[in-house]
């Protein structure tokens, strides 16, 4: 009976995570950072924080086919909670848990001893980016020149973006019609965020004369 009710008989899935990337991708991720404390667990001297996960075995473990499996690694990598590469040979797809930016994403502390900053290779000078730049660009809704738009966010301050994603409900807003709002590589080259958002006021009537007046 234990070996039925057992936490390995179950998927474990994080609210937070799914609501972002969706219940396929928090899926995927759930089945991947067990199988990174399978290859921990084997304490291999070479171990570096990559581990290799065939296609078929992701199938069998989540049901889910390779066209969703596709879509959900794309989804965890937009928001970088997960690496990918191909290593070894023949070629084999690798991928690396972000422990840390999860761990950001989820406000949560690593305890100092974790494993993720003991490893010299996992995530080592890797740049943490408190809101994946997904979130911009889907909320910007204004899909110009991504990759450039992408390494601009990548290189703004932890606390640039959050006044950036504070700031945007109210542009958008004020900018209905996409084709004035500002194309978004300018948007965050000018530091637009910091600009005041100035509306027309519809609370004020316009002004008519009465016939005494004219």
């Amino acid at each position: 009976m234990k070996h039925i009710l057992g936490q390995n008989a179950f998927w474990i899935i994080n609210k937070s995570i799914a609501k972002q990337v969706g219940i396929d991708a928090a899926l995927l991720l759930s089945d991947l950072i067990s199988k990174e404390e399978y290859f921990e667990s084997l304490q291999q001297s070479d171990y570096d924080g990559w581990f290799y996960n065939t296609s078929d075995n992701i199938e069998t473990d989540t049901t889910l086919k390779r066209h969703k499996q596709e879509a959900a690694i794309k989804q965890l990598v937009d928001n970088n909670f997960i690496d990918v590469k191909l290593k070894g040979v023949p070629p084999k797809r690798h991928f690396k848990i972000a422990t840390i930016q999860i761990a950001v994403f989820l406000q949560i502390e690593l305890p100092k001893n974790s494993n993720i900053y003991n490893n010299n290779t996992i995530n080592k000078n890797k740049v943490i980016i408190n809101i994946p730049f997904v979130q911009f660009w889907d909320l910007y809704d204004k899909k110009i020149n991504k990759p450039k738009c992408n390494s601009k966010w990548n290189k703004l301050t932890n606390k640039q973006r959050t006044d950036i994603i504070n700031y945007l409900p109210k542009y958008i807003i004020s900018t209905p019609d996409r084709v004035f709002r500002k194309h978004p590589f300018t948007f965050l080259n000018n530091n637009s965020w910091e600009d005041e958002i100035i509306t027309k006021d519809k609370t004020t009537k316009e002004y008519i004369p009465t016939y005494n007046q004219l």
